[in-house]
């Protein structure tokens, strides 16, 4: 598992919207049922097996909530913007 073996895995956004959608192929997809909950059985069946995973997702989540609010705060820094006149 990437996770146990501290493999960093890459993802992207895609920038997928509404937009880019199929008409009608949204009434059986899967997200609705994961984000509902669908999900907690199989996670939770992940951490029994694997318990020593969770303080090493917890730090990563960490990681990566004060990476964002780091970028939120330089956002609102006037660095590179040009002057008004």
């Amino acid at each position: 598992m990437a996770v146990l073996n501290a493999t960093k895995i890459n993802h992207f956004n895609a920038g997928f919207g509404a937009d880019t959608l199929i008409d009608g192929t949204q009434k059986t997809a899967l997200w609705p049922h994961n984000r509902d909950g669908g999900n907690d059985s199989a996670l939770q069946a992940l951490l029994r097996a694997w318990p020593q995973i969770l303080p090493l997702l917890v730090e990563e989540d960490k990681r990566l909530h004060r990476q964002l609010l780091l970028k939120k705060i330089l956002r609102r820094l006037p660095f590179g913007r040009k002057a008004a006149g």
